[in-house]
């Protein structure tokens, strides 16, 4: 967030600013992020990827972390 002169995210409650996220908070935003499957007789019929929010592509983005390595589908 330093080197990027970001000087806090709307990561609290109500959208209050954080100034240094801690790793809980980190993780609570991205408790809602969910990959859902479609089964039918045992074999996945559908995946339902995580609509991340611009907040959470944010933050993914300041750890480093590929968006297509969050978001990549399992393999069957």
């Amino acid at each position: 967030m330093v080197q990027r002169e970001i000087p806090s995210l709307p990561l609290y409650p109500e959208a209050r600013r954080c100034r240094a996220p801690t790793t809980d908070r980190i993780q609570e935003l991205f408790a809602t992020a969910e990959r859902h499957q479609l089964l039918k007789r045992q074999r996945v019929v559908q995946i339902f990827e995580p609509e991340l929010e611009d907040l959470q592509l944010q933050v993914l983005d300041l750890l480093g972390v590929p968006r297509s390595v969050y978001l990549e589908r399992a393999r069957y």
